[in-house]
């Protein structure tokens, strides 16, 4: 049985999702104390407790204390064969809390088991504190299929705070496993970029004032930025920008070659988001957006901070046996710095797993990360 303090590094849900998704992954049990004692309203919340029964369910083991506002619980694997794994999964927060959340406590299994699935989540999809579904959809998951996981994202309906009802759907196709490891340890420039605004159930001047302040921030051409309205039960807004990056020095945003030169290799892309709320100006939105994406891309790192958040998991399943579900293959990233959440993961990732977490410091003044098998 391990035993795991919700205090650990940030004291936030992340310490839950990860021990409850790897416990199941890994067929162990596992007790957890002091749920989100980090957190203003400590406990299971509606996200929490979807997130730790679908793993539960996922997987065909049991809990003990899984309910609303509950500071400890225990998992306990199956104990006898688990029964055929389903082909789809519907899940309903309940909330508007977040969707990107509960597929969080569920990567664990959805990197390791070899079985077809579809899973629907319904619930809030742009929340401040949790992915939204297109860094998921643009960003995580095309790096999780270079890493072999055959994982899909379609957002099929927006939902914001607090009408919720969004809906995001994850296909999962295991023929890639096991997982491989991924080097982002070098510096990337701008190979293309661009913006979009969504808007639901608010005054059209909301969009345009949004998309004002963002080209006056960052002088980008019109066309670059978008004005959505989407559907949903409920008002929201979100400003995105989505940065598309290629490896190394030299590369031209592509809106600005016109010399026929050859187009560099796009590494990956970045999506930075603020989500609109009650007393949040348009301004403040596309203020949280811009200096999001400048503190990223004065580092000329590719990996920004939440990708490595997500990507730490990952890459401790890649550098661990295949009868785990890895290839013992090690992992790289460059970095600006490690986030709360990622030194959380660095902390926990090695109790789980047979792996090392290196940290040394860059010639760029930036951090160099490396996760290994032991």
């Amino acid at each position: 049985m391990h035993t795991v303090d919700g205090r650990t590094g940030h004291g936030g849900g992340q310490v839950l999702r990860t021990a409850v998704g790897l416990a199941a992954a890994l067929d162990q049990p596992v007790h957890i104390t002091d749920i989100r004692a980090g957190r203003r309203r400590p406990g299971l919340m509606r996200q929490h407790l979807c997130g730790v029964q679908a793993v539960a369910e996922l997987a065909g083991g049991t809990l003990e204390g899984a309910v609303l506002g509950a500071t400890e619980l225990t998992y306990h694997p199956a104990a006898a064969p688990a029964s055929p794994v389903p082909r789809e999964l519907r899940l309903d927060i309940g909330s508007a809390g977040g969707t990107g959340l509960v597929l969080q406590a569920l990567l664990p299994l959805l990197l390791t088991r070899r079985e077809a699935l579809r899973v629907t989540v319904t619930g809030g999809t742009h929340n401040d504190g949790a992915p939204p579904a297109e860094f998921l959809q643009h960003t995580l998951y095309p790096l999780l299929r270079r890493m072999g996981a055959g994982l899909s994202l379609t957002l099929e309906r927006h939902g914001f705070v607090p009408a919720g009802g969004g809906r995001v759907v994850v296909e999962v196709d295991p023929g890639g496993l096991p997982l491989r490891g991924i080097t982002l340890d070098q510096c990337g420039t701008v190979l293309r970029r661009s913006a979009t605004i969504l808007t639901a159930h608010l005054p059209k001047r909301v969009g345009q004032r949004e998309k004002s302040r963002l080209i006056e921030r960052l002088n980008w051409p019109d066309e670059a930025v978008r004005v959505v309205e989407v559907d949903s039960d409920g008002p929201g807004n979100a400003v995105m920008l989505r940065v598309g990056m290629a490896r190394g020095s030299g590369a031209q945003i592509e809106e600005d070659t016109g010399d026929g030169a050859a187009t560099p290799a796009l590494e990956l892309e970045e999506v930075f988001t603020a989500v609109g709320r009650v007393n949040r100006s348009a301004v403040a939105v596309v203020n949280a957006a811009v200096e999001a994406y400048r503190a990223y891309r004065t580092s000329s790192v590719l990996v920004g901070p939440h990708l490595l958040d997500q990507l730490l998991l990952p890459a401790a399943l890649a550098a661990s046996p295949e009868e785990i579900g890895g290839s013992n293959s090690a992992s790289g990233f460059l970095v600006a710095g490690l986030s709360r959440h990622a030194r959380t993961q660095v902390a926990m990732l090695p109790q789980w797993l047979p792996v090392r977490i290196d940290e040394e410091a860059a010639a760029s003044g930036n951090t160099l990360l490396r996760v290994r098998p032991l």
